[in-house]
């Protein structure tokens, strides 16, 4: 797994740890055997994040024609090829769970 932070390439899993807080908008790319190019690309703003040793998990969400989508991802996982950080916020709360509430938040272009 790689992790993508303002365009430079860190393998290293304290900075995986502190990149994908949640509060960040983030990019994450995975092997996707049903794809024809074989991996997918999600964007999202992290809403949450549950720290479990290998188990450790967050969730992704963005507004797609409409509709709030949200992936959870387990941080650890072999099928995560990259993850991008693309804009690190400082919010007060840990999880946001009420950007559900709130149809019209999407990530940033």
């Amino acid at each position: 797994m790689r992790l993508v932070m303002a365009g430079v390439c860190c393998m290293h899993s304290r900075l995986i740890h502190r990149a994908a807080l949640a509060r960040s908008y983030l990019a994450v790319t995975r092997a996707d055997p049903h794809s024809p190019i074989g991996t997918s690309k999600f964007v999202g703003i992290c809403i949450a994040r549950r720290n479990k040793g290998l188990g450790s998990t967050f969730i992704l969400r963005n507004v797609l024609n409409g509709m709030g989508v949200e992936m959870m991802y387990e941080l650890y996982s072999p099928a995560i090829r990259e993850i991008q950080v693309l804009k690190l916020e400082r919010r007060r709360r840990a999880k946001l769970y009420y950007l559900r509430d709130k149809p019209c938040q999407s990530t940033p272009p």
